[in-house]
């Protein structure tokens, strides 16, 4: 015997929900990508803008004081075991 307690078409009302929700996205993206995201706008207005600034210039670091000739540290040499 069938189960008749379930139903008949339910799942089919969810799929025409995420089937209808792609299809009014496609075409969003097709009229912006087909009109170039312009909605309107018969003339284009000039947006040119020159920016001109002055270089700056950084402030003068300070002189370092002069390095002292230093003899290189001395590292200790290792010596053989004693003999046992």
């Amino acid at each position: 015997m069938a189960d008749s307690s379930k139903p008949v078409g339910s799942g089919n009302t969810a799929l025409a929900f995420i089937v209808g929700g792609i299809v009014v996205g496609l075409a969003i993206i097709a009229f912006v990508v087909f009109s170039n995201g312009a909605i309107g706008t018969s003339d284009r207005p000039d947006v040119s803008v020159d920016i001109a600034l002055p270089r700056p210039e950084l402030p003068r670091a300070p002189e370092l004081p002069p390095l002292r000739d230093l003899a290189p540290p001395t590292i200790p040499r290792p010596e053989p075991a004693p003999a046992a």
